[in-house]
């Protein structure tokens, strides 16, 4: 399968923009307030959104050989969940927003193009995106924290889906990843203890 085989609905050209966030002309800079349910032009993240080539992240989630191997059935709606993930960090931009499993695989997908991730996060939000995958271990505040943000990224979630038509936010999933938007340095990141010799192979060493 290759991204030319994908249904027309995702044959969008890669937008072209510049680097500068500060660039007030710039459909780029990041929106910190609400966006207008009615805004779907260029400069809305809908229409942000429309404009970046997911054909990419679709076939890393469906290819046997060098993705996940999952059904459309299966990766369309986690793709349609990561795209109303974004929606929602931009609109809730200070918020530490968890992503379900299934989205949170697709938000990984994304990642590992890290060249074009960096590109989608700058037309997007006029920054990039950090991923923090130790939510809800014992450095990161155990699993209260974890159920806490998912708790508050539903409602939240669910608040964005309710102003959509229709009105539908089964995307969600039925449980959270352990992944988070991240905004600063970890710090005191969760880790077992090993050292790397003088040749560069590695030691375990035993725990505390």
């Amino acid at each position: 399968m290759t991204t030319q085989g994908i249904a027309s609905d995702y044959s969008v050209a890669q937008p072209q923009f510049t680097s500068d966030p500060s660039d007030a002309s710039s459909d780029q800079t990041m929106t910190t307030q609400p966006l207008a349910n009615n805004s779907h032009g260029a400069s809305s993240i809908h229409g942000r959104l429309r404009q970046i080539d997911w054909r990419p992240i679709l076939f890393k989630l469906t290819d046997a050989t060098h993705g996940l191997g999952w059904s459309m059935e299966r990766a369309i709606p986690a793709l349609q969940g990561y795209l109303q993930f974004l929606r929602a960090i931009d609109r809730y931009p200070h918020m530490a927003l968890v992503p379900s499993e299934d989205v949170d695989e697709v938000w990984h997908c994304h990642l590992l193009d890290t060249q074009k991730y960096a590109a989608d996060c700058q037309w997007l939000f006029g920054r990039f995106i950090h991923h923090n995958p130790y939510l809800g271990t014992p450095t990161m505040g155990g699993k209260e924290a974890l159920a806490q943000a998912w708790q508050e990224t539903r409602r939240l979630l669910q608040t964005s889906a309710d102003e959509l038509e229709g009105g539908s936010w089964g995307w969600l999933g039925d449980g959270p990843s352990t992944c988070v938007l991240s905004f600063h340095d970890l710090g005191d990141r969760p880790g077992l203890p090993l050292r790397i010799r003088a040749d560069l192979s590695v030691e375990l060493l035993p725990c505390a």
